[in-house]
């Protein structure tokens, strides 16, 4: 057991904000959800990711965790191959950039399985094999976590993410 009781975690669990990225469109869905939850937001511009979090450390202080984790979110398969075709310059300038900043990096990709990964049930011309092969490398290349989910789930998704891991790391404070 670490240095704070079960109450101390708990208050500093409670008081969660969400940070959305000020470029983060059509996120209305996890808006919702998060309200749903009594968890607040806030819109900010950060360096890298979609979504990231703040919150009151049991010692008192105010703590940013913009930099040591976040959510980079796709709205679908395309989206993703989108990134790794054409885009893919910029998006690995953002991984890049988080992994300088030591952050860990959670990539949820909304309305898709493996099963359509390998089904090939998206628009874009990208190989299944190649796309698996991507979201593989990047895995390992930047130790991101993937994650898929049906978008109604989105925001509950991301505020565990963030919930399990701000108390894992209270938990291991000494």
């Amino acid at each position: 057991m670490g240095k704070w009781n079960d109450a101390e975690i708990e208050r500093a669990l409670r008081s969660m904000e969400v940070l959305v990225d000020t470029r983060e469109k059509k996120w209305g869905h996890i808006g919702a959800a998060l309200d749903a939850l009594g968890c607040p937001y806030e819109r900010q511009k950060l360096d890298f990711g979609d979504y990231s979090f703040r919150y009151t450390h049991p010692d008192e202080s105010k703590r940013d965790c913009r930099g040591s984790i976040v959510v980079e979110r796709k709205a679908c398969l395309d989206e993703i191959c989108g990134n790794f075709t054409y885009g893919r310059a910029r998006f690995e300038r953002e991984f890049q950039r988080a992994e300088e900043s030591g952050a860990k990096v959670h990539l949820l990709i909304e309305g898709a399985d493996w099963e359509k990964v390998e089904g090939h049930a998206y628009v874009s011309r990208l190989h299944p094999a190649a796309l698996e092969g991507n979201l593989f490398s990047w895995a390992e290349r930047y130790g991101l976590r993937l994650w898929f989910c049906q978008p109604p789930f989105s925001g509950k998704l991301i505020y565990q993410i963030f919930r399990y891991h701000l108390r894992e790391e209270l938990r291991k404070e000494e």
